[in-house]
Parts: C-alpha cells; sequence; structure tokens
C-alpha cells in the first residue's frame, strides 16, 4: 500500500522533517527506504533479531497476549511473543 512520496529535510534522534513531493508512485524515484505510520494508539516494544540485536519499535496496541503468540507485523515480518519486560512487550522474529 502507497501513500505519497516525501524527502526527508531533517532527521534528529526524535523528529523528523519531511517534504510533500508527490502522491503517484514512481518507481523512477529510487525510493531508499519507507516510513510505516502507526497511530497515536500505539505502544512501544522491543524486537529481538536473529543475531540477537535488541530494537526498540513501535506497534498498534495489542492488549493482553499469551507466550508463544505468532503474529505477523504486516509489511515487516512473522514475530513471536515472548514476554513483558519492564513494561515492554518482547518479541522475537521469526521469518519474513
Amino acid at each position: 500500500m502507497h501513500f505519497a512520496n516525501f524527502e526527508i529535510t531533517t532527521k534528529t534522534k526524535d523528529k523528523m522533517l519531511v517534504k510533500y513531493l508527490s502522491r503517484e508512485y514512481d518507481k523512477n524515484m529510487k525510493l531508499k527506504s519507507n516510513i510505516h505510520f502507526v497511530s497515536k494508539n500505539s505502544e512501544q516494544i522491543i524486537l529481538i533479531l536473529p543475531d540477537n540485536t535488541k530494537v526498540k519499535a513501535l506497534c498498534e496496541k495489542l492488549g493482553n497476549l499469551k507466550e508463544d503468540t505468532s503474529l505477523q507485523f504486516e509489511r515487516y515480518a512473522f514475530v513471536k511473543f515472548d514476554r513483558i519486560e519492564e513494561t515492554k512487550k518482547v518479541f522475537y522474529y521469526t521469518h519474513r
């Protein structure tokens, strides 16, 4: 699903300013990355990658999950819920 094309003009640790370029998808733009939006009603999680790297991320609120529940983080990968660490849910990357 494509929304629009933006150019990042300024990027800091916790903020990004973008310039609107166009609405139509254009393969010739050779986009380098995608920005995924989540609603304000989101929660912080920890995702553990196959090389044991821990990534802090945001996802839509998931409510209560049972351990070992498998989920698809849309347009990213499949993950498995492992535990709650402090106040954050911890997921393990399983496959694309």
